[in-house]
């Protein structure tokens, strides 16, 4: 796209002055990172692109998809009326002018490399800037005083043009096509990351795989171990066994922890071995339902490049509502509560003290939430939120869970411990006792703090 040219955006000024003076501001709102949107009265937006490749200014009958509304600008144009707009002497770039209990400006700079946005006080004081590409002629930070850079010799710009068709129809059309390369690339970068994650976890799932099958190597030794001696012996750091799982048995000194005996030794290599056995039996379906989400993703993504409207790759008003209420949940923790990102996408909440604990229990659970604590210990409660009512979470945001609840809790670094796993509506509040709870339904889940699974 061309960047304008003085005489063009001189053009745009008496067009947008003709067809927006006396209207009064709604509201202010960012539709991307490069563009920004401010709705009149009779429901028209102006767009202000600043990207490179689309410096341009829009006029739009129907507002554009916006990501977030602008507090800074709310604030400060709300309710004012535009009283005119000029060019700034040849230099491509605009001023509006607003008026009202407030006087404001809106500076558009719409050159190839250093398009701005600026918000000026009555006195020309930056308030806010979008961009804020600085240069030796160029102010943008906050309490600077903007001023127009020194004037340039631009070649004359002789294409015929119609100022008003620029701004109604031309502009918005191009406009709209940088939109929706934008909005594509950012959607499709989300969707990239996750199938990267996921990829990730895949690997990280294989080498867990390949670590249980080890594991399941630990009870032809354990078996051999019971038959070595002894088995109430203790402080040996070795012993002599006869391993008959290999295609020929032979002899070989096993590592043993002196602080067991032979027989406790043996019980955990058997435990080891277990374990592993049950991980290599979920492996599968685990895997499976990590192929499946890559497939959906990589078909989402091809859904992506096809897709000519451009509000659906924005987030819907529902999107939009669930995000306002994450943060303002997330805003109001108290310090003794932290939130906590789990696998698969699920949200949890863990007390760091009594306060906190009740606060994530009985504030912030509700009833088919999934409730998490160390059994026989003191430590913290762990809470993951619900929403799809689930029966169970998925093991790998249900281990993350138990694992956090077990880490911080005054368990010993390195032993296995249980760890409770219930739902919200299980539990009950012991009086006087913040923090303190009758669980009435509940099952356990091993952790071991060691990192052997």
């Amino acid at each position: 796209m061309t960047p304008p040219t003085p005489s063009r955006v001189a053009g745009w000024a008496r067009a947008l002055e003709k067809l927006l003076a006396g209207r009064k501001v709604r509201s202010a709102f960012r539709t991307e990172d490069y563009c920004l949107s401010v709705v009149l009265d009779d429901k028209r937006a102006v767009v202000l692109a600043t990207h490179p490749a689309a410096p341009l200014i829009a006029v739009r009958e129907e507002n554009p998809p916006w990501l977030e509304e602008l507090h800074a600008l709310r604030e400060n144009l709300g309710g004012l009326v535009v009283r005119s707009v000029t060019a700034v002497d040849n230099e491509p770039s605009l001023v509006f002018y607003f008026a009202g209990p407030l006087e404001r400006k809106m500076v558009w700079e719409g050159m190839k490399r250093s398009s701005n946005v600026l918000l000026l006080d009555a006195d020309d004081k930056v308030l806010w800037a979008l961009r804020n590409f600085r240069g030796e002629f160029r102010q943008g930070s906050p309490a600077e005083t903007w001023s127009p850079p020194p004037p340039k010799t631009f070649a004359a710009d002789e294409t015929p043009f119609d100022p008003e068709k620029d701004l109604l129809t031309t502009n918005p059309a191009l406009l709209s096509e940088y939109l929706l390369d934008r909005a594509k690339a950012r959607k499709k970068k989300g969707i990239l990351s996750k199938i990267r994650s996921l990829e990730r976890k895949r690997e990280a799932l294989a080498a867990e795989a390949a670590e249980a099958e080890g594991w399941l190597k630990a009870e032809p030794k354990a078996k051999a171990l019971l038959s070595a001696g002894n088995l109430k012996k203790r402080g040996e750091a070795s012993a002599r066994i006869t391993d008959y799982s290999a295609d020929h048995p032979r002899e070989e000194l096993l590592q043993i922890d002196p602080k067991l005996t032979i027989l406790e030794n043996a019980e955990k290599l058997f435990k080891l071995a277990k374990k592993g056995r049950e991980r290599l039996k979920l492996h599968p379906s685990r895997d499976r339902g990590i192929e499946a989400e890559i497939s959906a993703l990589r078909e989402a993504a091809e859904r992506i490049d096809g897709e000519t409207e451009l509000s659906r790759l924005y987030p819907s008003p529902a999107e939009k509502k669930k995000r306002e209420e994450k943060k303002t949940v997330d805003s109001k923790l108290p310090k003794s509560v932290v939130p906590l990102e789990l696998p698969r996408g699920f949200k949890g909440y863990a007390g760091k003290s009594a306060a906190g604990n009740d606060h994530v229990s009985f504030r912030i659970a509700k009833g088919e939430d999934f409730w998490f604590h160390v059994s026989d210990y003191k430590g913290a409660h762990v809470v993951v939120r619900n929403p799809s009512r689930l029966d169970e979470l998925p093991l790998e945001t249900e281990m993350a869970a138990a694992r956090h609840a077990a880490l911080h809790s005054s368990a010993p670094e390195g032993c296995e411990v249980e760890v409770i796993v219930t739902k919200a509506k299980y539990l009950t509040r012991v009086r006087k006792t913040p923090g303190a709870v009758y669980v009435s339904s509940f099952r356990k889940r091993l952790v071991d703090l060691a990192g052997n699974g």
